[in-house]
């Protein structure tokens, strides 16, 4: 069976998470797939376009298809719900070794500063539709707040087990609402 080019992608994500970035060489890919450098190449016509395709692939899988996915909902509690349910889907490992890896290259370092960008405009957006602020960029100021909790969270990893990490989105989404509903300030 012919793997398609999101079979390979897939493959450097799975093997990004498990071994970091040195396990993404065209050599260890191809072992891990049990196929050939010229299965390989029929999809990528260098290691730097493997690269750049991964990227892609996981800021459309775990940045924009999210989002997109959150949009559907309608009402911004549902909304908040979706996309915290969405959100702890992803595979944390991915996350931490892209952020790894952006350390020592420019183009992931470019790709996850975008991808930061796009995920505290949306959270932005959310928080805003949720009404009941009280100050200019008070909304921008709770989401980044709320996106640096979801890294710190992730980055702890596996040391929070699942039904802590529950109860810790769903306080975070308490201060939030607690902090939208309406106030005189």
């Amino acid at each position: 069976m012919r793997l398609k080019k999101t079979d390979w992608l897939d493959l450097g994500l799975q093997r990004l998470a498990a071994e970091g970035p040195d396990a993404l060489t065209i050599d260890g890919l191809c072992a891990a797939a049990g196929r050939t450098k010229g299965s390989f190449y029929h999809h990528f016509a260098s290691r730097e376009d493997f690269v750049a395709a991964l990227l892609a692939h996981w800021s459309k899988g775990h940045t924009e298809d999210v989002i997109d996915k959150v949009e559907k909902d309608t009402g911004s509690a549902a909304r908040r719900r979706a996309l915290d349910n969405l959100s702890a889907r992803l595979d944390d490992r991915i996350e931490r070794q892209m952020r790894r890896w952006a350390g020592f290259d420019a183009a992931v370092a470019a790709a996850i500063a975008a991808n930061d960008d796009r995920r505290i405009a949306f959270l932005e957006k959310l928080i805003g539709e949720a009404g009941g602020l009280s100050k200019d960029g008070e909304a921008a100021d709770l989401a980044i707040l709320e996106y640096a909790t979801f890294l710190g969270l992730m980055e702890l990893g596996e040391r929070i087990d699942g039904p802590r990490r529950l109860r810790l989105r769903t306080l975070i989404d308490r201060i939030a609402e607690a902090r939208l509903a309406p106030h005189g300030d």
